[in-house]
């Protein structure tokens, strides 16, 4: 088992990122936190976290964050829609690019990086393409690493999973894109914080790609049923065509109306909507063999319809009906690291 302390998150303020910051903690490992300029630092300094600002393809800022010396990072940022400038190649290969290359100049002794299931060569979305690329800038680094591929993941500030509570919630029917018949494997965000957490000291891990899934193939209808269920509604599933669908997404991809949507979304209420590279991505299934990951971690993942059973999906931080993301109060200050 490798021994390592200080760590470097990047991407901290995400969904993933805060809950890889709780695992973490448990460990003792003093975290620094590495967040976009307009992301909400609260959850990393509550943690404990050191936190620091910048772009992930700001060389500048980044390098002052290796300069708090850790030893291992943890590369989580990714990007699931295009806006402006913030394109998947910049995000995903050039960011990738500049995190490498500092592993590589501080001699970083793990770096774990978060990639995608169905991330490959020849995808069909742009999405995954970025994501293979930027996998083989890290396999070929010479940097020890550990490349993770989740299937949807799911808890308790999980975007995807607000949007389909929204539509369960508000919507007197459920509109589904295509068939409904697309299958995922939804794993929990603190399976794969604790898979993250394992990689990080585990020497056996080193090298390898781990495709993860939870215990049980969905499909889209499936998981919207289950959350039908959660909240004792019956409703009707309307599956509108994926050519009304790539209409649909092209309309809300024009600069106007993206500004107003993404406006809506942030301040107001969460908006469905999907792009057109989402819907290239729900043309392939995103399921995995479980068998892998739960004999070299050893444990068992966590079921979606378990966890809407517990505790935390009936404390969820947002308001369907309303929208608005609900944050703690009681965050410390931003500091810089030591």
């Amino acid at each position: 088992m490798r021994e390592l302390t200080k760590v470097l998150v990047t991407g901290a303020s995400g969904f993933v990122g805060v809950a890889v910051q709780e695992e973490l903690r448990k460990g003792f490992h003093p975290v620094l936190a590495y967040l976009r300029r307009s992301s909400d630092p609260q959850a990393a300094c509550r943690l404990g976290s050191l936190v620091m600002r910048g772009d992930i393809t700001d060389r500048v800022a980044l390098r002052k964050a290796f300069e708090w010396k850790p030893q291992a990072v943890v590369h989580l940022v990714g990007l699931i829609e295009e806006r402006g400038d913030n394109t998947f190649g910049k995000v995903h290969i050039d960011g990738t690019t500049t995190v490498v290359d500092l592993c590589k100049e501080f001699q970083i002794q793990k770096l774990v990086h978060m990639s995608a299931l169905g991330t490959r060569a020849d995808a069909v979305s742009e999405y995954h393409k970025t994501k293979f690329h930027a996998e083989e800038i890290v396999t070929r680094s010479g940097v020890p690493y550990t490349i993770l591929r989740p299937s949807i993941i799911f808890g308790k500030r999980s975007e995807f999973l607000v949007m389909l509570d929204v539509l369960v919630s508000v919507v007197w029917i459920t509109p589904v894109l295509g068939s409904g018949q697309w299958k995922v494997q939804p794993v929990w965000v603190r399976d794969v914080a604790r898979i993250v957490a394992q990689s990080l000291s585990d020497e056996r891990t080193d090298g390898q790609v781990y495709e993860i899934g939870g215990p049980d193939v969905l499909t889209l209808d499936q998981m919207l049923q289950c959350l039908e269920r959660r909240q004792g509604r019956q409703k009707s599933h309307v599956h509108l065509s994926e050519t009304l669908g790539a209409w649909m997404a092209w309309g809300l991809e024009l600069p106007g109306v993206a500004r107003l949507v993404n406006w809506v979304h942030d301040h107001i209420r969460p908006v469905p909507r999907v792009t057109r590279d989402q819907l290239l991505m729900m043309q392939e299934d995103s399921i995995a063999d479980p068998t892998r990951v739960r004999e070299t971690f050893r444990f068992e993942l966590t079921r979606f319809e378990s966890w809407l059973d517990s505790e935390e999906y009936a404390s969820k931080p947002y308001r369907p009906w309303k929208g608005r993301w609900l944050t703690s109060n009681s965050a410390g200050s931003v500091r810089p690291p030591a």
